[in-house]
């Protein structure tokens, strides 16, 4: 218990009696740049030993922001009132994103999820999850080598993902990308090599 002896209802300043609460029992804060109160960040290990980072905008401009975790900095933008997510894995690498706007692994104009479906990161991996919340560009930093990238747009009927369509995804500059419209974003995306998209929808 931390008692604050000016009243909060007067003229005590909210973010400064957290700072001190968190100073009290010595805790380490999550590295975050701008030390800025209206992003709000939290940390929850899993069970399976990767970390996730849940981050919230709450002020009224988009927010770009740097986590000082894992193995490098992490740059994600977050909308106004828009929610953002990192999730690492053990070894440090970005396994799930959430985010909207220009970040260093994601570059979007559009509210987006990123998940690998691997055991490597997102940009170490050839199968990938995007849930797009709106429709918009998507662009993914990956280190590789892709050769003809597709993107598998379906839904989940009784338990099992089916595909209903899919486009190109242009692979250049070390980047992939492609743009949804208004009905695809309502969809699952997978995107993977256009010889192993059978294999990863089967595999769901």
């Amino acid at each position: 218990v931390l008692y604050c002896a000016d009243p909060i209802e007067f003229h005590a300043k909210l973010p400064d009696v957290y700072e001190q609460f968190l100073d009290f029992p010595g805790l380490d804060p999550i590295a975050i740049e701008p030390d800025d109160p209206t992003i709000r960040v939290f940390r929850l290990p899993t069970e399976t030993g990767e970390t996730v980072y849940i981050l919230f905008n709450e002020s009224e401009a988009e927010k770009r922001v740097t986590l000082n975790v894992g193995d490098a900095p992490i740059i994600l933008s977050i909308g106004a009132g828009k929610p953002g997510l990192v999730k690492l894995t053990r070894s440090g690498e970005i396994a799930a994103l959430e985010s909207q706007g220009t970040g260093e692994l994601v570059d979007t104009d559009c509210h987006v999820m990123i998940t690998s479906l691997t055991d490597r990161g997102i940009n170490n991996s050839k199968a990938i999850m995007v849930l797009p919340i709106e429709p918009g560009y998507v662009k993914i930093a990956t280190q590789m080598d892709w050769e003809n990238p597709v993107v598998g747009i379906g839904e989940i009927r009784s338990g099992k993902w089916h595909l209903l369509d899919k486009m190109e995804a242009d692979f250049s500059n070390g980047s992939l990308s492609f743009s949804t419209s208004e009905l695809q974003s309502l969809n699952i995306l997978l995107i993977a090599e256009s010889n192993e998209l059978d294999k990863l929808v089967g595999d769901l």
